[in-house]
């Protein structure tokens, strides 16, 4: 595929097309660094994550806003195609927060649902929202304030040992594993959704894609609170996320539960580990190939031990049943297999020895009993 020219990419990054309609482009991109350097520096306000604050330009004066009179605008951190994102003070709580402010009809829907799904999480891997509103019919949602990157940005910024590749991406899981337990499938994970704040602490943030997945037996009144997001937001058989991140089941447009969440995590884990994606193609129906025919890219030559590149490929199975249970599961399996070795040496030693030494106890008990019982017989004799 060629290069798309800018009107494509501009209509892609507004999202001004029909959903799925820009899926061959988005697998373009993701294969084309040149492309893909052009949709990152213009896409940069659809992330939450924008470092130090810029002064607005003369085309983009600061709002004299103020939202119920609580949040005063002081900086603008950056604009996109769907909108522009201010510091601003909220002066009830004396807090800094981000206010993402929406064009006019350039998506709402998908906002209002993004908010919706992450004000229902408290979890600190997972980006906060304080309040949902409207200025001027156009959608302003506050939310927490993260000074850093994102996930690529941060794995770029300097090198990484894979254990600290490792450890970011389990806390930024347990994110993903609160949105499950909630009845949250998020449906588009990838390294631009995760915000890494100058604290080092993961969020998982961009739930716009968000929906409400197969009800969880303990979690009916969370599921029932939050209906208003099983809503479709496109016909059957359309494929919403991003290419390059989804499960096999995701890309044929088939339902979907967590599970694709936790192919998604596995992708980012894998290029973040390896420096490439596991499947890859300059198409959709190339990296769909990829995945059935499990061509998975080579890890190159990496530090990264043998033990998690297979705890990270089971995760990437066609069959979403050959997957792991769920996202703790996977978690723990990975955090297991990243264990230093001396730990592992040592914590097989430690049981090693308690079974040793609790059949040397038995022995010994065992023979001081029939010591005892032999005097008691010795000293009988005598009696007699």
């Amino acid at each position: 595929m060629a290069c798309p020219d800018e009107n494509e990419l501009t209509a892609m990054i507004a999202h001004s097309g029909a959903p799925g309609a820009f899926a061959d482009l988005e697998a373009h991109i993701d294969s084309c660094d040149h492309c893909r350097k052009i949709v990152a520096a213009a896409a940069r306000a659809e992330t939450l994550a924008m470092g130090t604050p810029e002064p607005p330009g003369s085309d983009e004066p600061l709002l004299d806003l103020s939202v119920g009179g609580r949040y005063v605008i002081e900086a603008l951190l950056g604009r996109g195609g769907m909108g522009s994102v201010y510091l601003a003070r909220d002066v009830t709580l004396g807090r800094e927060v981000a206010l993402k402010l929406h064009r006019a009809g350039s998506g709402g829907e998908r906002l209002h649902r993004e908010a919706v799904a992450m004000a229902k999480l408290a979890h600190p891997n997972v980006v906060t929202v304080f309040e949902v509103t409207s200025i001027d019919d156009r959608l302003c949602v506050a939310m927490e304030y993260v000074r850093g990157d994102t996930l690529r940005g941060w794995r770029g910024s300097r090198h990484r040992t894979w254990h600290e590749i490792v450890a970011l991406l389990l806390d930024a899981g347990q994110g993903l594993a609160a949105a499950h337990a909630a009845g949250l499938v998020h449906r588009d994970f990838k390294p631009e959704n995760v915000l890494v704040g100058d604290d080092g602490r993961p969020r998982v943030g961009d739930f716009g894609l968000a929906r409400v997945g197969p009800e969880p037996a303990a979690r009916r009144g969370v599921a029932a609170a939050l209906a208003d997001l099983d809503t479709p937001m496109t016909a059957t058989g359309t494929v919403l996320g991003t290419p390059a991140y989804m499960a096999p089941e995701q890309l044929a447009g088939e339902p979907v539960d967590a599970r694709c969440d936790q192919f998604a995590f596995c992708v980012v884990a894998w290029e973040c580990l390896f420096g490439r994606r596991p499947f890859t193609g300059n198409s959709l129906a190339a990296i769909r190939t990829a995945i059935v025919e499990r061509e998975l890219a080579a890890p190159g030559k990496r530090a990264v031990p043998d033990r998690v590149r297979r705890a990270i490929e089971r995760g990437l199975a066609t069959e979403p049943a050959d997957r792991y249970a769920d996202m703790p599961e996977l978690l723990a399996t990975l955090r297991a297999a990243a264990a230093p070795r001396t730990r592992r040496r040592v914590a097989i030693a430690a049981v090693a020895l308690v079974a040793i030494g609790g059949g040397a106890l038995a022995a010994a008990s065992t023979l001081s009993s029939r010591a005892r019982e032999a005097a008691c017989t010795a000293q009988g004799d005598t009696v007699r």
